[in-house]
């Protein structure tokens, strides 16, 4: 897997507190040039990086930074990609004014449209790194005000990578994605409230699952994951709603197969089950199933493939997602005693 370094959670204090991010500071920027802006963004996401995500305490564990009150640490970072793609365009824009050039003789010189430049000049449009080149060498634009402006632009660009939601479109892709990614992870974690994941799947529930149409290589590819619960290094974690073991993918004999299936799964030594009975006070949405990878990856099943998400950010938001829907589920012999519970009423159903 590919790891996506992100810009941290706790920038809040100093994005909150330095006057040039500060809501009063973006006001009176005008006093500053734009290499200075600039370069006290950069300068600020440099620190940040090199700094860990929560303070160390003096027993090894880690605290949260403080952000200013009623600060949502993502909205921080999403303030700050605002105000810092703000001020790059108002340097360049800022440029070409003191360079006495036009838009249209500017947007003709770098070989963009007049309107491609305008759109980057007002903030509407996120230039690439060579379009931010070109128009500082056709700016004459200073030594540190290039390095700076640059520096501004590849930094935007990392950000907006990180926040990329990937769609591997197709069954085939689907599962060649995720079997790359479960093949590298140590730790799996597992959330449906519909249908069973494929690792926990009994073979007449694949075969339901997959259809009558599915494939030799389709089958042969899921027998493959469900494998990877043979590796004793690696942990899975099954959360799974009641909901989701009623939810009938074929007859009774099929689902009954398939609770019977679980009850085994959870007695390995590195599997943990979980089932949320229909009666847990939730209180609060879960809209469709996930799975995470060793803290770092997202994974989502849709109906055309699969999402991926890396974001270290959004990562988090999934896994405190999870604890909490964790607190509401039941385990061990209550669990084992519902899947039996459910299975009678499949039974009944017939």
């Amino acid at each position: 897997m590919r790891d996506h370094g992100g810009l941290p959670d706790d920038v809040a204090e100093s994005l909150i507190d330095n006057s040039s991010f500060g809501t009063s500071g973006a006001r009176s920027l005008g006093a500053r040039t734009p290499v200075e802006v600039a370069s006290g963004i950069v300068s600020n996401v440099r620190e940040h990086q090199r700094e860990p995500v929560g303070a160390r305490r003096a027993d090894g564990g880690s605290q949260p930074v403080a952000v200013a009150d009623g600060d949502d640490p993502a909205a921080v970072g999403a303030s700050w990609s605002h105000l810092a793609r703000e001020e790059l365009s108002r340097g360049l824009r800022r440029l070409r004014t003191e360079a006495r050039m036009t838009g249209t003789a500017a947007a003709r010189a770098t070989g963009m449209s007049q309107s491609k430049l305008s759109k980057i000049e007002n903030g509407l449009l996120l230039p690439s790194v060579r379009d931010v080149e070109k128009l500082l060498a056709e700016l004459s634009a200073a030594r540190g005000t290039r390095v700076e402006l640059l520096e501004l632009a590849r930094r935007l660009h990392d950000e907006a990578e990180e926040r990329r939601v990937v769609l591997h479109r197709g069954a085939h892709r689907h599962e060649q994605t995720v079997a790359r990614i479960e093949a590298l992870a140590t730790t799996g974690r597992f959330f449906r409230n519909a249908g069973v994941p494929a690792l926990a799947h009994s073979e007449g529930y694949l075969r339901a699952v997959l259809g009558a149409a599915s494939s030799a290589e389709q089958v042969a590819a899921s027998r493959s994951r469900r494998a990877q619960l043979d590796d004793l290094g690696k942990r899975f974690v099954f959360l799974l709603t009641e909901g989701a073991l009623r939810w009938r993918v074929g007859g009774a004999e099929v689902m009954c197969e398939q609770l019977a299936h679980l009850r085994d799964v959870a007695r390995r030594p590195n599997v943990e089950l979980g089932v949320i009975p229909w009666a847990a006070d939730a209180r609060f949405p879960a809209p469709h199933g996930f799975q995470v990878y060793d803290e770092r990856v997202v994974v989502l099943s849709v109906l055309t493939g699969s999402a991926t998400i890396t974001d270290p950010r959004d990562v988090r938001e999934y896994l405190g997602l999870f604890a909490r829907l964790e607190r509401l589920a039941v385990r061990g012999e209550a669990a084992e005693d519902l899947l039996e519970a459910i299975s009678d009423d499949h039974r009944e159903l017939g």
